[in-house]
C-alpha cells in the first residue's frame, strides 16, 4: 500500500483551496448577478431555472450556463444559453455590467418582452447574441455598435420598432445580421455595406417596413451568400453593384415597390441557386446572358416583365413566372429539367404547342399553363402530378387518358376547344379533388369511374355536349360539395338513388341549368340536402366554393365563375336561390326571360356577400313541381313552378 507524501497532500490543500476561492468569486460576483434577474421573472420562469440555487456551484449545476476556467484562480460565465424555457420578463434587470467575460447570450423562443437595454453594450467579450423569436420591442440601441466581437446577431421575430442603427457598420467581425419580422422601419443603412467585405455572410432584413432604395454599397459584401430583402416597401431600381457580391447563392427581394429593369450585371452571379424577384414592379426583357445553368428556384412572378422566358438549366425545381407579358414558346429544353416540381406561367402572353416532354417530367408535382394562347394538344399529365392546370387557352384534341393517374388532386382545362369523352378509366384509390372542363366541346355520357374518386369535392362539366341522364349515382360521393352540369344536353327525369338514404349531403353548389330535363324535381334531394342546411342553428363551417392555384398548389375559396356565386363568410342564415322552373309548352317564350331572371339572382347574391350561399341553380328547364326554402333548414315547402 503505497502511501502519500506530506508534499503531496499540501499540493491537493492548495488546488481545493484555490478551487474553492474561484467558486466562491462566481458565486459573490456573476452568480449575484444572474439569481437577481432570475428573481425578476415570473413564477414558471423561475421554476425553469430552479437549478438556479445559491448552494450550487453555478458553472457546474446551472442550466444553461458555461464558465471557462483559466488559472485555477478564479471561474467565469462565459456562455448562457437558455432556449425554449419559457421564460417571461425583461432583461432591464439583467446587470450586463457584471458579466464582462460572456461570449455567448441565447435566450431565443421564450417570452421575453421590453425594450433592449443599452447596457447590452458593455458586454465587450460578446460574440453571439440571440433573441430572436420573443416579444422584444422598442429601438434597436445605437450602443450595440460597441460590440466590437460580435460575430452573430440574431434579433428576428420580435417586435423592434424605428430605425436599423447605423452603428451596425461597426461591427466588424459581424458574419450574420438577421433582423427579419420586426416592425423595422426607414432606409437601409448604407454603413452596412462599408463592413469588412470578407466577413458577412448572411444578411436577413426582411419582413419589415424599410423603405427607400438598396442602396449600392451592399455589393462591397464579396463573400455575402444569403441577401434576404423581400416583404419591405423598398423603390427605385436594383443597384448593378449588388453583382460585386458575386459569390451569392440565394438573393430574394421579392415583394416590394422595386422599378426597372433587371441589370445585366447579374451575369457575374456564377454561384446563384435561387433568385426570388416576384411582385415588384420590373419592367423590360430577362437579360439573355445571364447564366442560370446553376439555379434550381427561380420566380419572377407578378411584375411587368417581357419578351422571352429565360433559359434554365437541368438542375431548376421551381420555375415561377406567372402575371407578366412574357410572350413566344416555352423552351424545348424544359423537358430535359429531370428535377422540376413546380412550373408556373399562367397570365402570360406565350403561344405555340406546350412542349409534349412536360408530361414526360415525372418530378413535376405543379403545372399552370392557364390564360395564355397555346394551342394544340394538351401534354400528357405526368405521372406523380398532383395539380394540372391549363384554363383558358385554345387548346385542341382528346383528353389525354393519363387523367386518370392516381396521384392526380386537380384537373383544370376549362375555356379551351377540347373535344371527344372523358375518359372512363377513374380507378379506386383515386386523389381527384377538383375536376373542371367546363366550356370546351366534350361529348359522350359522364363517365360512371368516377364514382371512384371518393375525395372529389368539385365536379364542373357545364358547356359541353355531354349527352346523358341525370348522374344520380354522383350522390355517392361524400365529399362532393360543388356540381355543375350545365349547358349540356343532359335529358330525362331527375331520377334518384334508391341506394342513397343521404345524398348529396355536402353540397354546396349545384347547376342544372339549360338543359333538357323534364319531370318533378324529386323531393328527397332537397330534404337531404345537409350541406345547405344550419342545423340546430348553428353556422356552418366557412365554405370551400370553388378553387384557385397557388405557387404551393393549395386550393383557395373562390368563386367558381361564370353563373355561380359563393362566398367563404360563415353566417347564421342559409339561402337557397333558386331560378325559374319553366312548363315545357312555355319554354320557348322564356329565352329572355332567363336571362334576366339570372342578372337578379346575380344581383341579389352579390347584394348580400355578407352570407354564406349554397346555391341551387335550375333556370330554363322544363320541370315542374315544388322545391323547399327555410331559414334553419329545407322543410317549408313553397311552390315554385312559376316564372320569376
Amino acid at each position: 500500500m503505497s502511501v502519500v507524501s506530506p508534499r503531496m497532500i499540501m499540493f491537493i490543500v492548495f488546488v481545493l483551496s484555490h478551487a474553492k476561492v474561484g467558486f466562491v468569486q462566481a458565486q459573490n460576483e456573476e452568480a449575484s448577478v444572474l439569481l437577481e434577474w432570475k428573481a425578476s421573472l415570473d413564477g414558471q420562469s423561475q421554476s425553469a431555472l430552479v437549478s438556479w440555487a445559491k448552494d450550487n456551484n453555478p458553472c457546474q449545476s446551472w442550466i444553461g450556463v458555461t464558465c471557462r476556467n483559466g488559472n485555477l484562480s478564479k471561474s467565469e460565465v462565459t456562455h448562457i444559453s437558455l432556449g425554449s424555457l419559457g421564460l417571461k420578463g425583461s432583461l432591464l434587470n439583467l446587470n450586463f455590467g457584471s458579466l464582462g467575460h460572456l461570449q455567448e447570450l441565447d435566450l431565443h423562443n421564450n417570452s421575453l418582452f421590453g425594450p433592449l437595454p443599452s447596457s447590452l453594450s458593455n458586454v465587450s467579450q460578446l460574440r453571439v447574441l440571440t433573441l430572436s423569436l420573443n416579444h422584444f420591442s422598442g429601438m434597436i440601441p445605437l450602443e450595440i455598435g460597441n460590440l466590437r466581437s460580435l460575430e452573430l446577431l440574431y434579433l428576428q421575430s420580435n417586435r423592434l420598432t424605428g430605425n436599423i442603427p447605423y452603428t451596425i457598420g461597426n461591427l466588424t467581425n459581424l458574419v450574420h445580421l438577421y433582423l427579419f419580422q420586426n416592425n423595422l422601419s426607414g432606409t437601409i443603412p448604407k454603413e452596412i455595406g462599408m463592413l469588412p467585405t470578407r466577413k458577412l455572410e448572411n444578411l436577413d432584413i426582411s419582413s419589415n417596413n424599410l423603405t427607400g432604395e438598396i442602396p449600392s454599397s451592399l455589393g462591397n459584401l464579396t463573400s455575402m451568400y444569403f441577401f434576404y430583402l423581400y416583404d419591405n416597401k423598398l423603390s427605385g431600381t436594383i443597384p448593378a453593384e449588388l453583382v460585386g457580391a458575386s459569390g451569392l447563392m440565394d438573393l430574394q427581394i421579392s415583394n416590394n415597390f422595386l422599378t426597372g429593369s433587371i441589370p445585366a450585371s447579374f451575369r457575374n452571379f456564377i454561384r446563384l441557386d435561387r433568385l426570388y424577384l416576384y411582385s415588384n414592379d420590373l419592367t423590360g426583357t430577362f437579360p439573355k446572358d445571364i447564366n442560370l445553368s446553376k439555379i434550381r428556384s427561380f420566380s419572377v412572378d407578378s411584375n411587368m416583365l417581357s419578351g422571352s422566358l429565360p433559359q434554365v438549366g437541368e438542375l431548376i425545381e421551381s420555375f415561377t413566372a406567372s402575371d407578366n407579358y412574357f410572350s413566344g414558346h416555352i423552351p424545348e429544353t424544359i423537358g430535359n429539367a429531370k428535377s422540376l416540381v413546380e412550373l408556373y406561367l399562367s397570365r402570360n402572353r406565350l403561344s405555340g404547342p406546350i412542349p409534349e416532354t412536360i408530361g414526360k417530367i415525372s418530378s413535376l408535382r405543379y403545372l399552370n399553363l392557364d390564360d395564355n394562347m397555346f394551342h394544340g394538344t394538351l401534354p400528357a399529365v405526368p405521372v406523380n402530378i398532383i395539380a394540372y392546370s391549363i384554363k383558358n387557352n385554345t387548346m385542341t384534341g382528346d383528353l389525354p387518358s393519363s387523367i386518370c393517374h392516381s396521384n392526380l388532386e386537380i384537373f383544370h382545362v376549362s375555356d379551351n376547344n377540347i373535344t371527344g369523352e372523358i375518359p372512363e378509366c377513374f380507378k379506386k384509390g383515386s386523389s381527384l379533388t377538383s375536376l373542371n372542363v367546363n366550356d370546351n366541346r366534350l361529348q359522350g355520357l359522364v363517365p360512371r369511374s368516377l364514382v371512384n374518386c371518393r375525395s372529389l369535392e368539385v365536379l364542373d362539366l357545364g358547356k359541353n355536349m355531354i349527352s346523358d341522364t341525370f348522374p344520380s349515382w354522383l350522390a355517392s360521393l361524400p365529399q362532393l360539395q360543388v356540381l355543375v352540369l350545365k349547358s349540356n344536353r343532359l335529358y330525362d327525369a331527375i331520377e334518384t338513388s334508391s341506394s342513397e338514404t343521404d345524398p348529396f349531403n355536402k353540397l354546396r353548389i349545384l347547376d342544372l341549368s339549360r338543359n333538357l330535363f323534364t319531370g318533378l324535381l324529386p323531393s328527397k334531394y332537397f330534404e337531404k340536402f345537409q350541406g345547405m342546411m344550419d342545423i340546430d342553428g348553428r353556422p356552418p363551417a366557412p365554405l370551400y366554393m370553388g378553387l384557385s392555384m397557388s405557387l404551393s398548389g393549395q386550393m383557395h375559396g373562390r368563386v367558381l365563375g361564370g353563373n355561380l356565386a359563393g362566398i367563404l363568410v360563415a353566417a347564421s342564415t342559409i339561402h337557397v336561390i333558386v331560378g325559374s322552373f319553366v312548363p315545357k309548352s312555355q319554354k320557348q317564350s322564356t329565352a329572355r326571360g332567363g336571362n334576366e331572371t339570372q342578372k337578379m339572382l346575380v344581383a341579389y347574391i352579390m347584394s348580400e356577400l355578407h352570407y354564406v350561399f349554397p346555391v341551387i341553380w335550375l333556370t330554363e328547364l322544363a320541370i315542374t313541381g315544388h322545391i323547399t326554402i327555410a331559414r334553419r333548414g329545407l322543410s317549408t315547402t313553397e311552390s315554385m313552378a312559376n316564372n320569376l
